[in-house]
């Protein structure tokens, strides 16, 4: 004898409209315009279905449905449910338009096991709900539906035939998980892009194509035997189709956190390894003593360096690259120099930058020269081959040399004998100097963190560079990136902006007079900043000022200077400027 306990009902068919997206994994390929949900909501009042879900958690739904003509569209299929706040839904399943019949629902928990079921026209227990089976929907052009039938628990002595149905033993079709992203390894670093993939299992009969958005995608498909093989095309905007053959075993091991990578475009060349010339050693060409507040050793100046307890300029004179050592003597009343020569006349210095215990100078054509300040001796990298733009723009962070050409960012962690691409997609671009003060500071690195510039943002970096976010807008082309006292200088025409790496925040503005010239650097002696313009010299109020054109310069001239550094000792400030070497700019 059948045995009937109290039964609880959930909600009614509700049919509403509105905006959704394409659906199931697996449906039969039909010409589809319309889309329906299935769900149930629980109801707060009804004790015992609390009850029993809050024991038996729902996963999924198998259902069946015909169409107007009575063919199946799906039988006996398996969707999975999802949980919004207590209402359970599947996913959109794309139909075409026209009316349809419900004509088995049942609701299982993570062991395959009946627990909620709506009855058929006829059973036993079809008096209990408003609506049994079969339940008619009718699908209409760009609307999607949600069809919500009555479900009754299903006792542990409840029998398949008090619903109506023959029996319980589904056959429920296993599923797992694919997790796959798509990546584009032509850009440096590699960037997640969108597609789509076709999955096809020859075995069972099955083919779906889902489209991939940018990132980890999660796809459901049918579990089959290892032995089965499943075929992959995945295709991406401007890039060739790719297959690949897998089994469910490899498919597995994929995850939200170890997804399958397909890779599209070719990797670029990620080692740049120059011409190397050998060894040769710089010219001694005169040494002295002057005690001159400014010299005109050579016939123009392109940068200027502190090394150890030196300062060395390099220039050009006569037609040859020449670099000059300086430092106090001990009486801190004269200046000592020495002045060496490139034995080959055909290097053109441009930037020099202090690179662990070498002295970096990079020369136009795409030449570096590691220089051994201590022997005197050097190597020349030549780049040309590569671009011969290569080493017109380079930095120093600690102990790595970092070149930027262009949109692209490389790094060297050998003084230069060879550099690895660290982004070739950069927000922002260098400039190729037609001489070294017409070069453009677009690069900044402070500690661990690099800054670059480019109108209208300002862009930083923690982790080497491979990726920029912004941090501040209303930057120009003219803009320079400058250090000052761990603050951020950004310098362009006739403005001056302090900006706070510590918290990325705008510290203040100020407008010099028009006379001053371009901001060039910033220097400091005896515990005092002073602030170089091309024409003018400033103290550090000129950072803690937020106004235009009020302050007075405490030194003026036609200097025309293109850099300023301090001394090694910290007593006077150098600077060059055209063929001028100044000693004594404090």
């Amino acid at each position: 004898m059948k045995k009937i306990v109290y039964l609880a009902v959930i909600s009614a068919i509700i049919l509403f409209s509105c905006s959704k997206e394409n659906g199931i994994t697996g449906l039969p390929i039909l010409e589809t315009n319309g889309n329906v949900s299935f769900g149930f909501k629980i109801s707060a009042n009804r004790g015992l279905i609390n009850k029993a879900i809050a024991n038996e958690t729902p996963v999924a739904l198998i259902i069946s449905v015909v169409d107007e003509n009575d063919e199946t569209v799906f039988e006996n299929k398996r969707h999975e449910l999802i949980n919004f706040n207590g209402s359970f839904l599947t996913e959109d399943i794309e139909l075409k338009t026209g009316t349809y019949r419900l004509t088995a629902f049942n609701v299982i928990n993570s062991d395959n096991e009946v627990i909620l079921s709506t009855p058929i026209t006829g059973s036993d227990f079809a008096d209990l709900v408003q609506n049994p089976l079969p339940i008619e929907f009718t699908i209409d052009e760009d609307a999607s539906i949600t069809v919500t039938p009555e479900v009754l628990r299903v006792n542990e002595d409840d029998t398949a035939e008090s619903f109506g149905y023959v029996s319980f033993g589904f056959d429920i079709v296993e599923t797992q998980n694919l997790f796959i992203t798509l990546i584009n390894e032509s850009v440096t670093p590699n960037v997640s892009i969108d597609g789509s993939i076709e999955i096809k299992i020859n075995d069972i009969n099955f083919t779906t194509t889902k489209d991939l958005e940018v990132g980890v995608n999660k796809i459901r498909i049918p579990l089959v035997d290892n032995s089965s093989e499943i075929n992959f095309i995945i295709t991406s905007d401007s890039f060739s189709e790719q297959t690949l053959n897998t089994n469910s075993d490899e498919i597995n091991n994929t995850s939200s956190s170890n997804p399958l990578e397909i890779s599209f475009g070719e990797a670029p060349s990620t080692t740049i390894i120059p011409d190397t010339s050998p060894s040769e050693r710089l010219e001694l060409v005169i040494s002295g003593v002057t005690n001159s507040s400014s010299t005109e050793i050579l016939d123009v100046f392109s940068d200027i360096e502190n090394f150890g307890d030196k300062t060395y300029a390099i220039g050009t004179d006569a037609g040859f690259s020449n670099i000059i050592e300086i430092s106090r003597n001990p009486a801190g009343t004269n200046i000592d120099y020495t002045y060496y020569r490139f034995p080959d006349s055909s290097i053109n210095l441009l930037r020099l930058v202090r690179v662990g215990d070498y002295l970096i100078a990079s020369a136009y054509g795409g030449d570096l020269y590691k220089i051994n300040i201590i022997d005197k001796n050097y190597v020349k990298y030549s780049y040309l081959s590569y671009s011969d733009n290569f080493a017109d723009n380079i930095y120093a962070l600690n102990n790595t040399l970092y070149a930027h050409q262009g949109n692209e960012l490389y790094k060297s962690e050998d003084f230069g004998a060879t550099f690895e691409i660290v982004n070739n997609n950069l927000p922002f671009a260098s400039s190729f100097p037609n001489s070294s003060d017409d070069q453009k500071r677009k690069l900044l690195a402070i500690n661990s963190t690099i800054y670059g510039i480019e109108s209208p943002f300002l862009y930083k970096s923690t982790d080497g560079g491979a990726t920029f976010e912004v941090v501040m807008d209303g930057m120009n082309d003219t803009n320079e990136l400058y250090e000052v006292n761990g603050n951020i200088v950004v310098a362009g025409n006739n403005s001056v902006i302090l900006f706070s790496p510590f918290n990325d925040e705008w510290l203040g503005a100020y407008s010099p007079k028009t006379e001053d010239g371009n901001f060039l650097n910033v220097a400091g002696v005896d515990g005092e900043t002073r602030v170089f313009f091309e024409n003018a010299v400033y103290d550090n109020s000129i950072f803690t000022f937020d106004g235009v054109g009020t302050l007075d310069p405490i030194r003026t001239g036609n200097y025309n200077l293109t850099d300023v550094i301090t001394s090694t000792d910290f007593q006077q400030i150098y600077g060059i400027g055209g063929n001028t070497l100044y000693l004594e700019l404090r």
